[in-house]
């Protein structure tokens, strides 16, 4: 079980995240990822996703059963 996922502003020039079925509460850091396109956070324990304002490139966001 994650409960947080953080630190990952070096992970840059990454395009596609799945942290899906992880349990994680909440995850820092997206803002970073400038690069993402593709960010799947499906069926954790996420109440809100914040910043991510600065992703202009995320075209598909996976939030369900949250």
């Amino acid at each position: 079980m994650i409960m947080r996922i953080k630190n990952l502003s070096k992970l840059k020039n990454i395009t596609w995240l799945d942290f899906s079925f992880y349990y994680i509460s909440e995850i820092e850091g997206l803002e970073d990822l400038e690069n993402l396109t593709d960010l799947s956070l499906f069926s954790n324990q996420i109440v809100e996703v914040k910043n991510l304002e600065h992703n202009r490139k995320l075209n598909v966001l996976s939030v369900g059963k949250n």
